[in-house]
């Protein structure tokens, strides 16, 4: 809302500077007080750890991990590229678009903070299947129904899954795996989630040109999250 607000009264890439500009001036003093601890604290685990290098590859609890944080991206990605082409297909305006997606930042932003609380209370192993419901529904009502209030809703919706599972899944590495090598663990799974972004648009853009219905593709979706969903349950195993 703000960058839009912003393009009636300059062009694209003077706000391209400015929020370069703002970014420098409200990180850096951030990032120059970072401190290395003076001792790192490894975290316990209750799983066996794995042996030899990038042994956790070769077990079922990573892949399960891996398709969970896989899912969201590709699905998220693919639904903002082709946004306006959705709206357009069920009458919806391009302002209707961006005060819609104004809920995704919104809901994104305030599930982060009420994530952390529930990780502290639960553990994120027990909450990781979980985060992946607000998408679901959110999916079903838009393959379901063609009320306007369905986008801002399934936005709001989609956010709140989107930012929940940025904290439960790092909650869930550092459980499962430890301190010790997490950072190649990370690595991994952050090169799985840059796949699905990557993923998710030409995948979606295939079914488009084939002329396969929005509401079927929504659906379809659901039903993704809804597999994706049972096997997280296999985690706790």
């Amino acid at each position: 809302l703000l960058v839009a607000a912003c393009g009636a009264f300059m062009n694209w890439r003077t706000i391209l500077i400015v929020m370069a500009a703002l970014a420098f001036a409200v990180l850096m003093p951030l990032i120059v007080r970072v401190r290395e601890e003076d001792e790192f604290v490894k975290h316990r685990t209750r799983f066996k750890k794995e042996k030899g290098y990038s042994g956790f590859l070769k077990t079922k609890r990573f892949w399960i991990i891996a398709v969970n944080i896989y899912i969201i991206p590709f699905l998220s990605t693919a639904i903002m590229l082709y946004q306006y082409l959705i709206a357009e297909g069920k009458g919806w305006d391009s302002s209707w678009v961006l005060f819609s997606f104004s809920f995704f930042a919104v809901s994104n932003g305030i599930s982060l903070l009420l994530s952390g609380s529930l990780i502290d209370r639960f553990g994120g192993v027990k909450v990781f299947p979980y985060y992946l419901l607000p998408a679901l529904i959110g999916f079903l009502l838009m393959g379901m129904l063609g009320d306007k209030w369905v986008f801002p809703l399934f936005y709001a919706l989609l956010g709140t899954s989107s930012g929940m599972g940025m904290t439960i899944k790092t909650a869930v590495q550092a459980e499962i795996y430890g301190t010790t090598n997490l950072g190649e663990v990370r690595s991994y799974l952050s090169m799985i989630m840059v796949l699905g972004t990557a993923a998710g648009p030409p995948f979606l853009g295939y079914f488009i040109d084939k002329g396969v219905t929005m509401d079927y593709i929504m659906l379809s979706a659901a039903a993704m999250l809804i597999v994706t969903f049972l096997l997280s349950f296999k985690l706790k195993n």
